[in-house]
């Protein structure tokens, strides 16, 4: 039985440097490369009907507008430079979903890794749960675009509790790199399908269910509920584009 989280909630946009952060009083004399910073990532997210990741191609760059996208989003991150071994923290994340309606992320972190390939896109990942749930993603820092295709997870699945730096960790041991649509090669880690907690006395954990199938486009599908209690049940989305 389908659910509105086998839908892959993909997130494009521009990444600007504000500048460097200091502390009270502290003059700036060196780069944002040389202490943590503030950036600035926005632009739009379209719905991807994806249970298995690995179909789940980009989004075709027209959906990525404001007239073909799903929804828009606005973030503000302070934290590490680029490339960091510690997370870039959202100070405040935010989207649309249905129009003008806008929904916060209470916790949002995105890692970048410190590789890069011969293009120069770098791997990056992130973790964060908001009213509709937990949830991961991954995808790649390129030519200032950042784009992350998120995941929403059930309560009982063990990446619930993964941090950033963990999620990026599983996705570069399956081989994921940066680049286009590096979710694909993260398969597992990105997928629908349970992956379900390790029982707490003992004994092995459950066997995570199959993953579906899909990788199709289709506008205004996999919604989320419109509450978190999920007392209305229709479906709605979220992801990513840039502007």
């Amino acid at each position: 039985m389908s659910s509105w989280r086998d839908t892959l909630f993909v997130w494009r946009g521009e990444l600007v440097v504000l500048g460097a952060l200091l502390e009270e009083g502290e003059e700036d004399v060196g780069s944002s490369s040389e202490k943590g910073a503030s950036y600035k990532w926005r632009g739009y997210w379209v719905g991807v009907d994806a249970a298995n990741a690995a179909a789940c191609s980009m989004p075709r760059p027209y959906r990525f507008g404001a007239s073909e996208a799903d929804g828009e989003f606005v973030a503000a991150l302070a934290g590490a430079p680029i490339p960091c071994v510690e997370p870039i923290l959202a100070s405040s994340s935010k989207y649309t979903l249905d129009g003008d309606q806008w929904h916060d992320d209470d916790s949002h972190e995105i890692v970048v890794s410190q590789h890069s390939d011969v293009d120069g896109a770098r791997l990056v990942a992130a973790s964060g749960y908001n009213e509709f749930g937990h949830f991961v993603s991954v995808g790649s820092l390129e030519g200032g675009v950042l784009c992350l295709a998120r995941r929403y997870l059930e309560k009982r699945d063990e990446r619930c509790v993964m941090r950033a730096q963990q999620v990026l960790n599983v996705a570069a041991a399956s081989g994921a790199v940066g680049g286009e649509a590096p979710w694909r090669t993260a398969a597992k880690m990105m997928g629908a399908a349970l992956q379900p907690r390790k029982r707490a006395r003992g004994g092995a954990s459950e066997q995570p269910a199959t993953a579906g199938s899909g990788g199709n486009e289709v506008k205004g599908r996999g919604r989320p509920p419109k509450s978190a209690d999920g007392r209305r049940q229709r479906e709605r989305g979220e992801g990513g584009t840039y502007k």
